[in-house]
């Protein structure tokens, strides 16, 4: 079995309520307080609970971006056309919007976009050299309009769900015939032995140019041959993939630095200890 970060955790939390749990899957339930799911749930509560106490302290996306970089994301190549584009399907808050020239987005304060949608705001006054934007619901939004204005979004995704991995990689994924790295959208175009589909999500994968190898994950996917790579690991420049391996587990990892995990785990009993008080 592979043994995680997240499961780890899950096993020193089982032990602080005197738990024999000796693996973090339900197989490990029996004769134990609590079970694999819920202790899951906790630690997905703790990782949320502490992303937002540091949003709350830094007072800003930008200065959350700075404490806590592991969960900034960059999304190159995105298209603006008119007033609003959707936010990132992992995107929690933007951090800045830049085009390729360097030309930075400004952003409106809340109380400023009645203002900028009248045109009576004077202090922040959108402009082509100086446009603004600002969050709503699951887009965003900016002013003035704009037609086929490439951009790159920085943003801070959301935490999603991690769940106890409990099994290796099995079949995974292998190419048939060389493909394609493009830098400027950061695509693969590659045939595989099996067409990619959106459960592939989040999928790591390694890839051999001839030269170096270059690791990644899966950040979207377009068609059965072509993803979005996400990664910190990828090529500079565009290059050949002669060889990929994508792994068929999805990461179930935590972005945090261990440095964390004692907190996670501070987090994790106390949740569990207010659902034992609730449930008297």
């Amino acid at each position: 079995m592979i043994t995680t970060r997240f499961n780890t955790n899950i096993l020193v939390t089982a032990r602080k309520f005197q738990g024999k749990r000796t693996t973090a899957t339900p197989t490990g339930d029996p004769g134990e307080r609590l079970s694999s799911a819920r202790l899951a749930d906790y630690e997905n509560q703790a990782i949320r609970r502490i992303l937002l106490e540091n949003y709350i302290a830094t007072g800003s996306p930008a200065a959350f971006a700075e404490k806590i970089p592991w969960y900034v994301k960059t999304t190159l190549g995105v298209v603006f056309n008119g007033t609003s584009a959707p936010l990132p399907a992992d995107g929690w808050m933007v951090e800045s919007i830049t085009t390729p020239d360097g030309k930075k987005f400004r952003r409106a304060l809340q109380h400023q976009v009645a203002g900028i949608l009248s045109g009576t705001e004077r202090i922040l006054v959108p402009t082509a050299d100086e446009p603004v934007f600002w969050q709503e619901e699951n887009s965003i939004f900016f002013r003035p309009s704009l037609s086929a204005e490439a951009v790159v979004v920085r943003y801070i995704r959301r935490h999603e769900d991690l769940a106890v991995l409990d099994s290796p990689s099995t079949s995974g994924r292998i190419n048939l015939i060389p493909g394609t790295f493009t830098v400027a959208t950061r695509t693969i175009v590659v045939n595989l032995n099996a067409a990619l589909t959106v459960a592939d999500v989040n999928k790591p994968f390694s890839f051999y140019d001839g030269l170096k190898v270059y690791d990644g994950f899966i950040l979207s996917v377009t068609n059965g041959t072509t993803f979005t790579a996400g990664g910190d690991a990828l090529p500079a420049a565009d290059a050949a993939v002669a060889t990929i391996l994508i792994s068929d587990v999805s990461p179930g990892e935590i972005l945090l630095p261990d440095t964390y995990d004692p907190q996670i785990v501070a987090y994790m009993i106390e949740a569990a200890q207010t659902d034992h008080k609730l449930n008297q």
